[in-house]
């Protein structure tokens, strides 16, 4: 292995080059720390193809649907301390659109109207 500092790299670089493509390691290092190590550049041998994955992976039919629990762990934590606010923007936003809400946002807003059904 040859080691150089950065000064010596800069004039020898081209005779550095050639010992890297004889096989031989170079490292060029910096008041007598290792910094950087010459290789060989090696091209991909072809390009990478697009769908090597496709039909192999299959996502589950519940992927986007929140559990109650894990919703309830988010309120009891603090993570979600807007609840209220979370809630009417979800309502609002059922209200004006004919479109029915996802499971996880049904599910927070009815965990809301649970709790202030519960402080009543």
């Amino acid at each position: 292995m040859k080691i150089t500092n950065i000064h010596d790299a800069k004039t020898n670089l081209s005779k550095l080059i050639e010992s890297v493509l004889q096989g031989e390691d170079v490292v060029i290092s910096k008041a007598g720390k290792p910094l950087v190590k010459l290789v060989p550049y090696t091209p991909h041998p072809e390009p990478r193809k697009p769908g090597y994955w496709k039909g192999k992976v299959k996502m589950a039919s519940d992927f986007d649907r929140l559990p109650d629990e894990i919703i309830k762990r988010f309120l009891d934590i603090g993570l979600w301390t807007k609840k209220e606010e979370i809630c009417v923007n979800i309502t609002q936003m059922q209200s004006e659109t004919t479109a029915p809400l996802s499971q996880p946002a049904e599910k927070l807003r009815n965990l809301w109207v649970r709790g202030l059904q519960s402080k009543s």
